[in-house]
């Protein structure tokens, strides 16, 4: 998703901007990660409930960072007469969001069947 925003963005390279654009939209389905891993760690019995607090989390995420974004970068829309630019302050601010994403991943522990092997044991 970065180098998808980077290349719209800034268009370092000669790709269109609407095959750009695809692969954001298909890099953003890792957004869909945490629903499958919710629903890997918990029992059977609390599936559904695990699911909502996930959804939750999502929403909560997305009503924090949209006055967020409001003030840096929304508030300079009628102002700027130089859209472009305005553009790519906009694009900027998901590319440092999408890098956080990337820098907390590292923090997730493993949950599936590689967290319970002993160390050194094949699968």
């Amino acid at each position: 998703m970065i180098a998808a925003a980077l290349q719209i963005a800034l268009k370092p390279l000669p790709i269109p901007p609407h095959v750009a654009m695809f692969l954001f939209g298909v890099g953003s389905g890792a957004a869909m990660i945490p629903y499958s891993v919710i629903k890997e760690v918990n029992p059977d019995s609390v599936k559904g409930s695990a699911t909502g607090g996930i959804n939750f989390v999502v929403f909560a995420i997305t009503a924090f960072l949209g006055p967020v974004y409001a003030k840096h970068v929304g508030k300079g829309i009628g102002n700027s007469m130089n859209l472009h630019l305005h553009f790519q302050k906009g694009a900027f601010f998901w590319i440092v969001c999408c890098a956080a994403a990337v820098i907390v991943t590292f923090f997730v522990r493993e949950t599936g069947p590689a967290a319970h092997a002993p160390a050194g044991a094949k699968q």
